[in-house]
This record gives structure tokens, sequence and C-alpha cells, in this order.
């Protein structure tokens, strides 16, 4: 893993993900969002790493990534920042997303900092909702 991330880095990559994730991140409320629709925009193979790194720099808690389809998103989450080293974090994202698919159908569920899940697209914008109401 490590010598993958060196060669990409080396080949330039890194930075041009870095400058995508820039160019397209929206921030509120200490949350960082980065949406694709049906064209998803290449992060050279960095995806929420690099938007995890965007993010923190923006001073995010949390990091959003939303790959949206027509009826289905997927959604990666990470928690960012000293908060996410603590033994209990502020909002536990693998719980949240569990919660939230169990209530809305599909899939989710993870990790406290790092989360993952799978639902409808029209509920995308309920759990943002939520996600800025408890962070």
């Amino acid at each position: 893993m490590q010598r993958r991330y060196l060669q990409v880095v080396n080949e330039g990559r890194w930075e041009r993900a870095l400058q995508k994730v820039r160019s397209r991140l929206v921030v509120k409320d200490r949350i960082g969002v980065l949406r694709f629709g049906r064209y998803r925009t290449s992060l050279f193979g960095f995806g929420t790493r690099a938007l995890a790194k965007v993010a923190e720099e923006e001073g995010c808690a949390v990091a959003v990534l939303i790959n949206s389809r027509k009826k289905r998103s997927s959604l990666s989450l990470r928690g960012i920042g000293p908060e996410y080293a603590l033994p209990t974090p502020p909002l536990n994202l693998g719980q949240f997303v569990l919660d939230f698919t169990a209530e809305h159908g599909l899939s989710g569920g993870g990790h406290p900092s790092s989360a993952g899940a799978k639902i409808h697209t029209r509920d995308v914008p309920q759990l943002l909702q939520e996600i800025y109401c408890l962070v």
C-alpha cells in the first residue's frame, strides 16, 4: 500500500486529486461534502483519502463523499480531526449510518470514524441534515 501511494505521489496524481477535491468540496457546518453524479470525476485512485485531507484543511469534522445515481446513492463518511482520535468521538459514524439505513432501507454501517452506506437518492438531503444537526 505504501509503495503504491509513493508511486502515485511521484506521478503527480496526489496533487491533482487534491486540486479536484478543492474545486468541488462544499463546506457547511463543519461538514465537507463532495458530490459525484452520473459521471464520477476521477480522484486518481485516492478517493476518500484526498477528500479527508482537503476537508481537514478546511476545518471540517466530517467528510462525506456522495456518488449519486438516479434511484440509489453510495456514501462514504470519514471523521476528521482530533475529536475522532479520542476513544469516544462526538458522532459515531458507523452507528449513525446503521441507524439511518435501518429506518430508510438499503444498507450501511462501519466504525466510529468511518462508515459507508447505500441509500435512496431521495434520502440524501435528510441524511445530510441529520449530520449537520449532530456535529
